[in-house]
């Protein structure tokens, strides 16, 4: 075969792979969901010895506010990291005023801030850097681990949603998934899955793995989800 014919043969197999898809129905979705992967990883010297100080993990990123989003070692689930909120800054979910008025939910009714919630989340949270691929109508499984440290008892703990994006990447809807709400400080890796269905229109959607606190030392910690089609 000529050096032109192995060319030809190469290009025609590249092609071949380039249309293979990135994930059979009912596979994994999420990249990296174990947040093993990190293109920054290197080792830092400690008084404990060499401690892994990655950056981001790969596919991953984050939104809302928090004192430290953290792809530490420190705990984790299983394999090396696990993604985590520390000092969340949510937002307060009460409104309070003296007596005998007393507390209300602080949930904004008809305003631009409520339109903002379905492109945007107030808790802080860690999300796929890029929207995955759905299908309007189709059931999908959201799941994973789960754990926190020095939660604020009713107040704190665990927010998992699913923000529905349609073809054009334009906010549908923002679905709660899971709402682990703390009733206690320190919670062991537990284990959440709920169902979600892409409602009509959409194409895209975005997984939040995020922490309910207000402003608090907590720290909230996830580690091997997973969305994929029911």
């Amino acid at each position: 075969m000529s050096f032109r014919a192995v060319l030809v043969s190469l290009a025609a197999f590249g092609a071949a792979i380039a249309v293979v898809p990135a994930a059979h129905a009912g596979g994994e979705l999420l990249p990296n969901p174990g947040f093993e992967d990190g293109v920054n990883n290197h080792p830092v010297q400690s008084a404990a010895g060499t401690v892994d100080q990655p950056m981001l993990p790969t596919g991953w990123a984050f939104e809302g506010a928090a004192g430290l989003f953290d792809h530490t070692a420190a705990e984790r689930h299983s394999g090396r990291y696990s993604a985590g909120i520390s000092i969340p800054a949510g937002g307060k979910r009460k409104a309070c005023a003296q007596e005998p008025v007393g507390c209300h939910d602080n949930t904004p009714l008809n305003t631009a801030k409520s339109a903002a919630l379905t492109a945007y989340s107030v808790n802080p949270a860690w999300r796929p850097a890029l929207p995955l691929a759905v299908r309007a109508g189709t059931a999908y499984v959201v799941s994973g681990w789960m754990s926190w440290q020095l939660a604020s008892i009713t107040d704190g703990g665990a927010i998992v949603s699913v923000r529905w994006l349609d073809a054009n990447g334009v906010p549908l809807r923002t679905d709660n998934a899971v709402t682990r709400i703390a009733d206690r400080e320190g919670l062991n890796w537990t284990f959440f899955s709920a169902v979600v269905v892409a409602p009509a229109g959409a194409a895209q959607a975005v997984p939040l793995f995020g922490a309910a606190d207000d402003v608090f030392i907590t720290k909230v910690s996830y580690d091997d989800v997973s969305f994929h089609a029911a």
